[in-house]
């Protein structure tokens, strides 16, 4: 084994200032409020910091619509902003898993300046003036109507309130007449929150800050479990290849912080837990003590854990199937003591009713009958399409063929109508998206006999779910992906999901307008999201297969040797 490369910390240091540097401009950029969604209030609740901020830009910048020139010029400098935090970000993510720097004894430091830079992030988003989602004035809205008001947001929407609402809190909520679209374990948290800010003083900000500040100490836990789970991946499930120049004691901390970066320097994690706060981080967290429980040898707790997941988010329960398929395998392993079929059913059968378990007691204190699951199946997602490949057959592909029957005179004129035609595409769009990434979904799963191969059919089916079968789609679900590909390891797939979470982010670029003539733009986000990724995989497939074809022909054109030849 050759000699141990000297530790060099220096360009990760460099590497992390020009992330922390980023995440300042796009601070300075905010100060606009074309790119926002929603204010956070924050200058207004201290205006002796922020106001003179704002007031040395010009005003007419600041007050700024998005479909105007200014809007348009925002959103280039936001793009150029993320190409710069991508560019930074998988260069270093890159440079990790391909060249050692770092020695054994130098884990601490990698994690505390993992930690440290990520947090500088937060902390410069934790006081943005605007946020790209309206979604945490919806968490506090739900949040009161359990803490404050004392009824079930399961049955009771924010408008119910509005006679209540003196400070006009409720202009910023979107789904005004919509219960809680959210699951029982996300609205105990919220209901906690909504406690907690009126301890503090009850004003919208306070609210807003307690659910950032919650994202935020979720991100960094999150880190922290990541750089956990990561040393017990590599050293059980990656291996050394021939020849290579370093030990295994050097070769962790690097494979580890490699790893942890994927998800703690992503730009797209740091903007949606940082500027807008989603609780998608606490389906991290929940999904990371799963696979920390798992390797810990308690499988009946990482049960929980997952089924914790999706009772904040139902879309979750996406991890349950291969989790409790592995169980099966792991269960009937003659290789292990006590290993059969019999011994893998009763592992699935108990962590099927450990789920059930946990959803009865979380939906108890919320329960009112089965009006009380109606969100399960009656939320914005059943009904509407967004960001998707649903939306663009739905609408632009009706459009489409609506000219197309006008310009051939298809009879009867009424049923060739957009408005008809989007009708019944409804359905294809809406079910047969769904049922092409279900499909995907069970066959990668019914191979998912090990950890990596569960880990990698997780990291396919979710990728498959979000960039096909889901109509309604929102940049933030893709951070699901981030680690389920970082402890599978460089790749196709990994590079695939780098390139969802990147294209994402451009949603924010085109949405919710531009000015003309770039204004078209706006309709096509479902394939600003999901063509990227899915023509990568396409296309790197198909040189792929050329390659193996080319080296087969090159191997039969060759002499046998020994042959007559």
């Amino acid at each position: 084994m050759g000699k141990t490369p000297a530790s060099n910390l220096g360009p990760l240091y460099a590497r992390g200032a020009l992330i922390l540097c980023a995440a300042l401009a796009l601070f300075f950029l905010l100060q606009s409020h074309s790119l926002w969604a929603s204010p956070t209030l924050v200058p207004d609740r201290w205006p002796n910091v922020f106001y003179p901020l704002s007031n040395a830009f010009p005003g007419e910048w600041i007050l700024a619509q998005r479909a105007s020139g200014l809007g348009t010029l925002n959103a280039i400098l936001f793009l150029v902003i993320m190409v710069a935090s991508f560019g930074t970000y998988l260069s270093t993510v890159r440079r990790l898993f391909a060249k050692p720097s770092f020695r054994g004894e130098d884990s601490r430091r990698i994690l505390l300046l993992i930690l440290g830079v990520a947090a500088g992030v937060l902390l410069i988003f934790f006081f943005v003036p605007g946020m790209f989602s309206g979604d945490l004035h919806s968490y506090i809205s739900y949040g009161r109507i359990s803490a404050v008001y004392g009824d079930n947001p399961f049955i009771s929407t924010p408008a119910d309130y509005a006679w209540y609402d003196t400070q006009g809190w409720i202009q910023w909520v979107v789904w005004q007449q919509t219960p809680s679209a959210y699951g029982p374990v996300w609205l105990g948290i919220a209901h906690v929150l909504a406690l907690l800010a009126n301890a503090l003083g009850g004003d919208i900000v306070t609210h807003l800050l307690a659910h950032k500040a919650l994202a935020c100490i979720a991100h960094l836990l999150n880190v922290v479990l990541l750089w956990k789970v990561s040393g017990l991946v590599v050293t059980r499930y990656w291996h050394v290849p021939a020849g290579h120049i370093m030990s295994d004691a050097d070769r962790l901390p690097v494979l580890r912080a490699a790893i942890t970066l994927t998800y703690a320097w992503n730009p797209l994690a740091l903007v949606e837990f940082g500027i807008s706060g989603h609780n998608d981080v606490l389906i991290i967290t929940c999904l990371l003590a799963a696979i920390w429980l798992h390797l810990s040898s308690l499988w009946r707790a990482a049960a929980v854990a997952i089924a914790l997941g999706g009772l904040i988010k139902v879309t979750a329960f996406i991890f349950l199937p291969g989790y409790v398929w592995l169980l099966f395998w792991d269960g009937r392993d003659t290789s292990k003591s006590g290993g059969s079929m019999l011994h893998g059913l009763w592992r699935t059968s108990q962590a099927l009713m450990l789920t059930l378990v946990a959803c009865v007691v979380a939906y108890a204190p919320f329960w009112a009958g089965t009006q009380t699951l109606a969100h399960l199946s009656g939320g914005p997602a059943a009904h509407f399409f967004i960001h998707s490949l649903g939306a663009i057959i739905r609408f632009k592909l009706a459009g489409g063929l609506a000219i197309l029957a006008s310009w051939l005179g298809w009879q009867p004129a009424a049923f060739w109508t957009a408005g008809e035609i989007s009708r019944r595409l409804d359905w294809p769009a809406r079910w047969g998206l769904l049922a092409i990434s279900a499909v995907a979904a069970i066959v990668v799963t019914w191979k998912a006999r090990s950890f990596p191969s569960m880990v990698a059919a997780w990291r396919w089916a979710l990728f498959f779910y979000l960039t096909v079968g889901s109509v309604w789609y929102w940049p933030w679900y893709a951070t699901w992906l981030l680690v389920p590909a970082a402890l599978y390891g460089p790749g196709r797939a990994y590079n695939a999901v780098q390139i969802l979470t990147a294209s994402s982010l451009a949603v924010y670029v085109v949405w919710p307008g531009l000015s003309p003539p770039l204004d078209w733009l706006t309709d096509w986000t479902g394939l600003i999201v999901a063509l990227p990724p899915l023509a990568y995989l396409g296309l790197t497939a198909i040189l792929e297969r050329k390659r193996v074809l080319s080296h087969s022909h090159r191997g039969q054109s060759q002499p046998v040797p020994g042959s007559a030849n």
